[in-house]
């Protein structure tokens, strides 16, 4: 015979249910992958629906809140993905990448000063993501922080030396410092490294 608490019963009952809330997203994230353009408003509702049943279900699962708004972010439903990140975080997530993506929605929308500290905590939680180190560098370039955009780009490069969109934002950074040199460098870099001239033309 087995004893259980209703309490520890109610944590377990969630977390089983979290778990297969989760598979469920992860089923249709898959389904997803093989979809004509005719159906991608329909894909999208049926993960939406999805999301919003398992968050019913299990209102304070962070992972829930994180997979909706990158569902919501990549259908540019900008407000409402900002809204599902501020709750995940709100609810206690450790996942870099929510603080990535958030940062990079405030990029979308040029609050920058937001933008850095966003991605601020996405490399204290991840150190070693190159890409939270150039998109902080490409933020704190557009409030003027050359010198600063430099030593985030530098940081990028050293932990992917091929990245190709760091080169390009540290060129731009250099540019602005009068660092002619140094930008004419790192721009032809990026170029050899396969960055599109359409977006060398972007940043400056």
């Amino acid at each position: 015979m087995h004893k259980h608490s209703s309490g520890r019963l109610s944590v377990s009952y969630g977390g089983v249910l979290a778990s297969f809330f989760l598979l469920v997203s992860i089923i249709v994230f898959a389904q997803a992958a093989y979809a004509t353009p005719e159906s991608d408003a329909k894909l999208f509702r049926k993960k939406i629906d999805g999301f919003n049943k398992a968050i019913k279900a299990t209102p304070r699962e962070p992972s829930l809140y994180e997979q909706r708004g990158k569902c919501l972010m990549d259908a540019k439903y900008d407000k409402e993905a900002l809204t599902d990140f501020n709750a995940a975080i709100m609810l206690g997530s450790r996942n870099y990448l929510v603080y990535e993506y958030r940062g990079d929605l405030f990029m979308q929308h040029d609050d920058n000063k937001q933008a850095v500290k966003s991605f601020d905590e996405a490399i204290r939680l991840k150190p070693d993501n190159a890409g939270c180190w150039y998109l902080r560098g490409m933020a704190r370039g557009r409030v003027n922080r050359f010198k600063e955009s430099v030593e985030d780009c530098t940081e990028s490069i050293r932990l992917e030396p091929r990245n190709g969109i760091a080169y390009a934002i540290r060129g731009y950074a250099y540019e602005r410092l009068k660092q002619r040199l140094e930008a004419s460098i790192d721009m032809q870099k990026a170029k050899d490294l396969g960055v599109p001239p359409k977006f060398l033309m972007a940043i400056h």
